[in-house]
């Protein structure tokens, strides 16, 4: 239970990162399908990457395939 008090401290930074990221992402995928509206939104994620992958397509339904490797 220590240990968990002790990254207390660190969740808000970290929620707030994790935010900023998917936002980032979300903007770049918005500017490249802008790019070639015809072609599909693939996001491919590893490990963190995969997190983020399912977090942007949570909030983007545009988006056809998230593959997320281990």
């Amino acid at each position: 239970m220590q240990e968990l008090m002790e990254w207390d401290w660190a969740l808000p930074c970290i929620v707030k990162l994790l935010g900023s990221l998917v936002k980032f992402v979300e903007e770049t995928v918005r500017l490249e399908h802008s790019l070639s509206t015809k072609k599909p939104i693939c996001l491919v994620g590893k490990s963190f990457g995969g997190c983020l992958a399912i977090a942007i397509a949570a909030r983007n339904p545009k988006i056809n395939l998230v593959v997320i490797l281990s």
